[in-house]
C-alpha cells in the first residue's frame, strides 16, 4: 500500500507542472488581445482658407468642408511602427464669400464679381470622390502622424444664392430670390492635395494644401489650404 501511495505521489509531482503549463497556455489563448485602432474609417471636418479670389471679393471667416475616408492599413512588417494607408473617400469644399461667378459668353472667361445687394446666403460648393494615400507612423504611446497625397475627381460643382436679386438694385421684400446653379463653367476636373494629420489615439489635427486650382486658366485663380480635426473611429 505504501508503494502505491509513493508511486502516485511521484506521478503527481511529475505531471502537475505540465498540466499547469497547458492550462496557462489555454487561458492565454482564450484571452484575445484587443486590436488597436488602425485608422481605417476617418471622419474629418475643416475650414477652407481660399486664396486667389477676385479683387473686391471677401471670403467669410468660416468656409467649412468635410471628408469621409475608408482606408486599408498596410504595415511594412509585423512589429514596425510604419505603415501605408490606401482607400476611397468623399469630400465637400465650400467657398462662402460676397462674390458670384459670371461667365462672359463671348470669351468663355469666368470671373467673380462682388455682390452689391443684400443677401443671406452665397456659396460655391465642390464635391469630389478621392483616393487618399498615406505614410503612417504610430508610436507605442499611441501618438500618430500621417502625411500623404489625395487625388480627387470632381463630380459636382454648384452655387447657391439666397437674397435680393443681384441683377437689380431693387430691395423690396418680394424681390428675394433663391438661385441654385449646377452649371459652373471652367472648373478643374481633378484636384491634388498634400495632406497631413497628427494626434493621439483617435483624435487628430488635419491639414491639406492644394497643388492646383479649382478653376482652369480662363477662370478665377482660386486655391488654398485647410485646417481641421479628424476622428479615427476604427
Amino acid at each position: 500500500m505504501k508503494k502505491i501511495i509513493t508511486i502516485a505521489v511521484l506521478f503527481a509531482a511529475m505531471f502537475t507542472p505540465a498540466i499547469a503549463q497547458n492550462l496557462d497556455t489555454t487561458i492565454s489563448r482564450s484571452v484575445k488581445v484587443p486590436e488597436r485602432n488602425k485608422d481605417r474609417l476617418l471622419l474629418s471636418t475643416y475650414n477652407c482658407f481660399w486664396q486667389g479670389l477676385s479683387d473686391g471679393v471677401t471670403q467669410r471667416a468660416i468656409s467649412q468642408g468635410y471628408n469621409i475616408s475608408l482606408m486599408y492599413d498596410i504595415p511594412t512588417s509585423e512589429k514596425s511602427k510604419i505603415s501605408f494607408g490606401l482607400g476611397l473617400g468623399y469630400s465637400r469644399n465650400n467657398i462662402y464669400s460676397d462674390g458670384i461667378t459670371v461667365r462672359d459668353v463671348s470669351t468663355d472667361i469666368v470671373s467673380m464679381v462682388p455682390i452689391t445687394v443684400k443677401y443671406n446666403t452665397n456659396k460655391l460648393a465642390f464635391s469630389y470622390l478621392n483616393i487618399p494615400l498615406e505614410i503612417r507612423f504610430r508610436s507605442s504611446n499611441n501618438f500618430r502622424l500621417a502625411v500623404g497625397l489625395r487625388s480627387s475627381l470632381k463630380f459636382d460643382a454648384y452655387s447657391k444664392y439666397y437674397g435680393h436679386n443681384p441683377d437689380t438694385l431693387v430691395y423690396g421684400h418680394y424681390n428675394q430670390i433663391k438661385i441654385i446653379n449646377h452649371d459652373i463653367s471652367n472648373t478643374e476636373k481633378y484636384l491634388f492635395e498634400i495632406t497631413a494629420r497628427a494626434g493621439w489615439k483617435f483624435i487628430n489635427v488635419n491639414g491639406s494644401f492644394l497643388l492646383n486650382k479649382l478653376f482652369k486658366d480662363n477662370g478665377p485663380a482660386i486655391n488654398g489650404y485647410t485646417l481641421g480635426l479628424t476622428l479615427s473611429l476604427w
